[in-house]
């Protein structure tokens, strides 16, 4: 069994400062993440109904902390095989 640990976060609460899109009410049914603008934070689109998308940009800053990878093969993933 773990012990419990007490660790008083360093985070800081906005929650009675959010923006616009938060306080107006909208029915949405589904939302994509990823990287919109390269700067390596993780950004929001979300699919309203009878409206236009949201897109909701995350600038918290984080540093840049992440890795690209181009990956590149000469030979062929699985090798051809005749059907007969």
């Amino acid at each position: 069994m773990m012990p419990v640990v007490s660790v008083k976060p360093p985070f800081t609460n906005i929650s009675s400062t959010p923006g616009e899109v938060f306080t107006r009410a909208s029915a949405s049914r589904g939302a994509a993440f990823g990287d919109l603008d390269n700067d390596g934070d993780v950004g929001v689109v979300i699919a309203n109904c009878n409206g236009p998308a949201t897109v909701l940009r995350n600038d918290g800053g984080n540093a840049n902390h992440w890795i690209a990878v181009d990956l590149t093969k000469t030979e062929p993933l699985c090798p051809f095989v005749p059907l007969r």
